[in-house]
């Protein structure tokens, strides 16, 4: 069997190598801003500032209220990126007892039985997979929108922009204008998704966790079955270290979704917010052929809507799979009357577990995503009449 714990810390480590390049290596115990960390907020607040002005020339010089629509549509992805980065800096003490917890997991389980250190090598495999998949969603995604107005151009003869900002004193409609925009647009199409790509690994390398710890509790669990096969002997000596042992082992589950749900609360709420209205934007501007490249973003905005709202389902499912270890997969009435009360607690734990949720209005799931859809259509649709009302 393969070191499970050097998997996860390679893996770990990709993540840390991306943190660093936005400047936010917060697993790092000496760490303080740096010069990329200045520039990435300097960077994120300028084009606030460029969607401003756009918006103001839309409203007050060319009259165009599409164009503000189209600004909008990647507003929600900027906010997104530095509340994540906000979110890393504030609670890095948090995120690196996070890491450490995890880490002393695959170290002290890697040396067990082969079930667990099975359990261990799918966890790793299933993040691996995941980050890969998350990889090349940012990548294609990227390249698609980046290269779309140069293919629109080639086909067409049709100058687009990729994004839609200006810049005071350059001219859209020059050639040269149109160049150093397309740079410019460009380059924050990068910037913004590195450093959300970079944001989101940390959440879902530490959330992919919990499935984990809750196999292990199934293991254990199995374990404390094979001991109590013989009812006619009594086996308090062996079956009630292994009773606490899992105790123990539920509450560290129960904290550590507590503490992910907590550190991840506003995070989760700006990514499901910002990426429903993102969506709403982006459906409302092509659907009125003013930026024909953001069938690529809708796309892209869809799958991380459900992304994150499937991390949530992940964790209700783990948290259902817990509960249905502690009544069904305990052989509970092996037990003495005594071992038999301790489980009550856990039991009632079990039934009121944390969850993820959108800012303690709903609960993180792709249930709440397909709500959240519904409402996006509505929206849309109210936006639509309205349009037409006025035309």
């Amino acid at each position: 069997m393969s070191n499970c714990r050097e998997k996860f810390n390679s893996i770990f480590m990709i993540a840390r190598k991306c943190a660093v390049l936005v400047g936010a290596d917060v697993f790092n115990r000496n760490y303080r801003f740096t010069l990329m960390t200045y520039f990435v907020i300097a960077a994120t607040n300028t084009f606030f500032v460029l969607s401003g002005y756009t918006i103001y020339v839309a409203i007050y010089i060319d009259h165009d209220f599409t164009a503000i629509f189209q600004a909008l549509c990647m507003v929600g992805s900027a906010v997104q990126g530095l509340s994540k980065l906000y979110s890393f800096t504030k609670h890095r003490v948090i995120y690196r007892k996070i890491f450490d917890e995890v880490d002393d997991v695959y170290k002290i389980y890697q040396e067990k039985s082969i079930d667990f250190q099975n359990a261990l090598s799918n966890a790793t495999s299933i993040i691996s997979k995941f980050l890969k998949f998350n990889a090349c969603l940012y990548l294609i995604g990227t390249l698609v929108i980046i290269s779309f107005p140069i293919s629109y151009l080639i086909f067409f003869g049709e100058k687009i922009f990729v994004m839609q900002f200006l810049i005071p004193g350059i001219d859209p409609k020059s050639d040269i204008g149109h160049l150093i925009l397309f740079v410019a647009h460009s380059t924050c199409i990068l910037m913004g998704s590195f450093g959300n790509f970079a944001g989101d690994m940390f959440f879902f390398v530490f959330l992919l966790q919990v499935p984990l710890f809750k196999n292990i509790l199934r293991i254990k669990f199995e374990d404390l079955n094979e001991v109590t096969t013989d009812m006619e002997i009594d086996n308090s000596d062996q079956t009630l270290p292994l009773l606490r042992d899992i105790l123990s082992w539920h509450q560290k589950y129960s904290d550590f979704t507590k503490t992910l749900s907590d550190v991840y609360f506003a995070v989760l709420f700006i990514q499901t917010f910002t990426t429903s209205f993102n969506i709403g934007m982006t459906i409302f501007i092509t659907f009125m052929g003013a930026w024909p490249a953001g069938y690529a973003y809708l796309i892209y905005s869809f799958i991380m809507l459900y992304t994150y709202c499937g991390m949530g389902t992940v964790t209700e499912i783990s948290n259902d799979d817990v509960c249905h270890y502690v009544y069904n997969t305990c052989l509970w009435y092996r037990l003495s009357v005594g071992e038999r009360k301790m489980l009550v607690i856990m039991m009632m734990k079990a039934q009121n577990p944390t969850l993820l949720t959108v800012g303690d209005i709903m609960p993180l799931s792709v249930t709440t995503g397909l709500s959240l859809t519904k409402t996006i259509y509505s929206f849309l649709m109210m936006l639509l009449n309205f349009t037409e009302e006025e035309n």
